[in-house]
This record gives C-alpha cells, sequence and structure tokens, in this order.
C-alpha cells in the first residue's frame, strides 16, 4: 500500500465534466484530464474548466477510436490543437501529449516531441526510460529563445523591433514565459 498523496492522478477516459468535477472535488491529488475519445475531446473546454490541473492526450485510444494510425501527425493534429486551446481557455498549463510507441526508433520521438512542442504542449507521456531524458531536454527553453527573450524584454517599453520583429504586449508575454521556464527548469534533466 502507498501512504502520503500523489503528486498528480491521471483520470481516465475523460468524456464528462460532470463527472470530472465530481473526481476532482473528491480526490486529494491534483488531477490531470486524460482525453482519449471524441465525445472527450467535444467536452475538452468543459473538463478543462472543473477544476483539473491539467490535460492529456490519449493519442493511440483516440486514434484507435477514429481508425488512423496513433503516429499520424497530421490525423491528429486537430485534436492536439483541440486540447492546446482548451487548456490555454481554461487558464490551465500547456497540456501534455500522448505518446510515441515506435521505442527503437529515436528519429519518431524527436518528430514527435517536435510537433508536440510546435503545436504548444508543454511535455509529453513516455512510455519507455530511454524516452524520459529527450523529452525533458525537448520541452525547455533552447539557448537562442532565452537569447531572443533577453533581447525582447531589454527592448524599450510600447513597440519596438528587436531582430527585425515587431515586440509589443503578446510579444513581451511569450519572451517572459520563455525566461520563467528557463529559470525553472536552469539545470540539465538529471539534476547537475
Amino acid at each position: 500500500m502507498v501512504s502520503g498523496r500523489a503528486s498528480f492522478v491521471l483520470l481516465p477516459k475523460c468524456e464528462d465534466a460532470g463527472d470530472v468535477s465530481r473526481f476532482v472535488s473528491s480526490c486529494d491529488s491534483p488531477t490531470l484530464a486524460l482525453i482519449e475519445t471524441p465525445l472527450g475531446l467535444a467536452a475538452a473546454h468543459e473538463i478543462a474548466a472543473t477544476g483539473v490541473a491539467g490535460l492529456v492526450f490519449g493519442n493511440v485510444d483516440f486514434a484507435a477510436n477514429i481508425g488512423v494510425d496513433p503516429a499520424s501527425q497530421p490525423a491528429l493534429q486537430l485534436a492536439r490543437s483541440q486540447l492546446v486551446y482548451a487548456s490555454a481557455a481554461a487558464g490551465l498549463p500547456a497540456p501534455i501529449d500522448g505518446v510515441t510507441t515506435r521505442l527503437t526508433e529515436s528519429e519518431a520521438l524527436d518528430a514527435d516531441l517536435t510537433h508536440a512542442r510546435e503545436l504548444g504542449f508543454g511535455g509529453k507521456l513516455c512510455v519507455h526510460p530511454s524516452q524520459v531524458a529527450p523529452t525533458q531536454v525537448a520541452f525547455l527553453p533552447t539557448e537562442e529563445e532565452v537569447a531572443w527573450a533577453v533581447a525582447v524584454l531589454d527592448a524599450s517599453p510600447g513597440v519596438a523591433a528587436v531582430a527585425g520583429q515587431m515586440v509589443d504586449a503578446p510579444v513581451v508575454i511569450r519572451a517572459q514565459s520563455i525566461l520563467d521556464r528557463h529559470r525553472k527548469n536552469d539545470r540539465t534533466p538529471d539534476g547537475d
């Protein structure tokens, strides 16, 4: 038996906001809602507003429900984007992407990580220990992003230009977010 409080509880097959809300209110640990069916995706905005700590995409089950390969980025892009939008609309952190099932193909993991990050995901589920370190690194701000964010925040207030790009309030918010993530994770994945 495990004692103490879990860091997170992953609630599977979330499809009904009422059910999720009842679970969240009765649980002592933060809940992550696993969206893995078309019905769950249709309710994602309502589920995101139930007090969950975040949304997670169950790409393998979702793909089976719609009859596509879970590795198909084009087939699942709309579903992934909807989870990003639902999370943002509810003020939640960026959602967590589903798994890469091709365990021996590092190129497949790299492509999935890049795709997830470009769509706005903040993390990815891992099914094999070899996927953990690359996943941690993939969601950290790059040196180029940090340098860009510093330049943006150093620019004069109001509308300005940095490296030929317009800088206004939304750009400053993104730059601050990058620096916040960088400061929070200013270490290597193994803690060195």
